[in-house]
């Protein structure tokens, strides 16, 4: 087996679903495995020959280097009645829920590595459809802006997405949980969360100075899901998937500059638990 890269390069999307919990949020890192997992799907539902050759069970992975991203915290009114009087047909005036939403606009190179047979020689033909894929596709449903040609493109090893990315600048996300589960041990989880995020303040010589107490580009962000119950099937289940009640598991990651990092591992995937689900860093 090898692995084949795909790149999109300066894609811009506009109004993304940010990576959302009660607590945090974030550039959206599991969209592009969702991404790149929606087009392996259609190529298996495809007629193309050379699709059976991309290997099925195998990780998708994938990884973005950031060049711009901004959210934009908004509100979306929802009508809500409300039945008064013990009486169906009658209904408190119509009123305004308020949920908060966040959304956010970015600009980044995405990659993403698939797993093919050794044999894989239809490189041309699977860059095409990947093409066509982007065209239409949304990202974290968000609005993809037109793509030309030139900025999707393939390798065949990892050589050569190097030397295909020599020339990028940008920010890439990167685990730090080593850090976060070091200070928990130490102050607890709670406190531990409050002192990567929150600024503290003190005063020297009658000057007011704000600090972190942690260096570098750090943020709490979703990094998976623990199963709150089994998976089971249920009705009304897109895709006969089995279905199952979760919660948020929040993790640390750290920004570092792509021309600092070592390429093979900055790659995420999904890693599956007996009662969660995680997103990882893999080695290419």
């Amino acid at each position: 087996m090898s692995e084949i890269y795909l790149t999109v390069k300066d894609l811009q999307v506009e109004s993304c679903n940010v990576s959302t919990t009660y607590l945090t949020n974030a550039f959206p890192t599991a969209a592009l495995i969702g991404l790149i997992d929606n087009f392996r799907y259609q190529l298996s539902q495809s007629n193309h020959d050379w699709a059976n050759d991309i290997v099925e069970g195998s990780k998708s992975k994938a990884f973005a280097i950031v060049k711009t991203y901004s959210e934009n915290a908004g509100k979306k009114g929802i009508s809500a009645y409300a039945k008064v009087g013990g009486a169906a047909h009658k209904k408190t005036p119509t009123t305004e829920l308020q949920i908060a939403e966040a959304t956010g606009n970015l600009s980044a190179t995405l990659v993403f590595a698939l797993e093919v047979d050794e044999d894989f020689d239809d490189d041309i033909a699977l860059r095409k459809a990947f093409s066509r894929f982007m065209k239409r596709a949304r990202f974290a449903g968000g609005r993809i802006l037109p793509l030309d040609e030139t900025q999707i493109d393939i390798a065949t090893s990892l050589d050569k997405l190097k030397e295909r990315l020599a020339y990028e600048r940008g920010w890439c996300a990167t685990p730090a949980y080593e850090l976060f589960d070091a200070e928990a041990s130490e102050i607890g989880a709670f406190e531990a969360m409050q002192s990567f995020a929150f600024t503290f303040k003190k005063v020297i010589k009658e000057k007011t100075i704000w600090y972190r107490k942690h260096p570098g580009w750090l943020f709490f962000t979703l990094q998976g899901y623990q199963f709150l119950e089994s998976p089971a099937e249920r009705a009304g289940v897109r895709g006969g998937y089995p279905h199952v009640l979760t919660e948020p598991v929040i993790s640390l990651n750290q920004l570092k500059y792509f021309r600092e990092s070592e390429l093979e591992n900055l790659f995420w995937c999904w890693k599956e638990h007996p009662d969660a689900l995680e997103l990882v860093a893999c080695n290419a």
